[in-house]
């Protein structure tokens, strides 16, 4: 992995490829590996579709997860709109980004 890492950081994608694929049979059951090679295909701009193949799996199994993570956020930012009403009521001025 940390070879693979060394091409990645030089954008050598195709060579990072031929390492995963050696190491196929040895880790093809495991999910950061999957997600790892769906990484690596991507940015090949020429195999979204067989990074697809990659990705789906991940995203299905987890997807529970996600759409609870989604109601979480979605709950957060509602919270903050209501701070920030509450605050723009009062006639406070909320300080959000400091240029």
């Amino acid at each position: 992995m940390q070879q693979a890492k060394i091409y990645w950081d030089l954008e050598h994608y195709q060579q990072v490829e031929k390492i995963f694929r050696k190491s196929v049979e040895f880790c093809n059951e495991h999910d950061t590996w999957k997600l790892n090679v769906a990484h690596v295909l991507f940015m090949q701009e020429n195999k979204y579709k067989e990074a697809t193949g990659f990705y789906e799996p991940i995203v299905k199994k987890h997807f529970d997860n996600v759409s609870k993570l989604y109601d979480v956020f979605h709950l957060y930012n509602r919270s903050f709109q209501i701070q920030l009403h509450k605050s723009l009521w009062r006639g406070k001025k909320m300080r959000l980004w400091s240029w």
